[in-house]
């Protein structure tokens, strides 16, 4: 089965889950919960790495999807999950034998909130960055985190990036702060390449 097939079969089920609305009609509702049901059944039977161990559990027996797919899960797989609001990126990889039903491996899963940042703040020289760097490494040392940040020079196109004592938490009050210190053209947030992460 190929990525576009099962990229779609993601999306139809985060949209099943994302359009359902509680309403005082339970048959409807049991009737789009069992739909889930077996849509999540059928995914597992084609996807799952232990797809031969799946207990045999009715769709209709369930009227929640998530516990349904809980149900379903191996007692090895520490890892599946099944959600309705999250953004995310999967990394893996798609294992093809002749004799058995293909699979996708997946290797990673990236929460869009965790792609990994960087804050760019661009001087004009090295003389106007070492006339700032105290001040800006006593502002980085009020915002730990976890992101890093790069110093560039304009007139000699050098960059350099701070120490991990110097990383940063990124949120919009410490980037205003930087903008307003350093100028607003000269503030970048830069999001790194997943295939980095």
């Amino acid at each position: 089965m190929n990525t576009s097939k099962i990229l779609f079969s993601l999306f139809l089920v985060l949209s099943l889950l994302v359009s359902c609305e509680k309403d005082n009609n339970h048959s409807e509702d049991d009737e789009l919960a069992t739909l889930m049901n077996q849509f999540i059944q059928s995914n597992l039977s084609t996807f799952y790495l232990w797809y031969d161990e799946i207990p045999n559990i009715k769709p209709e027996s369930k009227k929640d999807p998530k516990e349904y797919f809980k149900a379903l899960l191996s007692s090895k797989d520490k890892w599946s999950l099944i959600t309705d609001d999250a953004r995310v990126f999967i990394q893996g990889r798609v294992n093809a034998e002749d004799d058995r039903p293909s699979k996708m491996i997946l290797e990673k899963v990236h929460s869009f909130e965790d792609i990994p940042k960087e804050v760019w703040i661009q001087f004009r020289d090295k003389a106007e960055y070492s006339a700032a760097e105290a001040e800006l490494q006593s502002f980085l040392k009020d915002v730990p985190g976890t992101s890093a940040v790069v110093i560039y020079l304009k007139d000699v196109k050098a960059m350099k990036r701070l120490p991990a004592g110097f990383r940063m938490q990124i949120n919009e009050e410490s980037l205003d702060e930087l903008k307003k210190k350093y100028g607003e053209s000269n503030v970048k947030l830069v999001e790194r390449v997943l295939k980095n992460f």
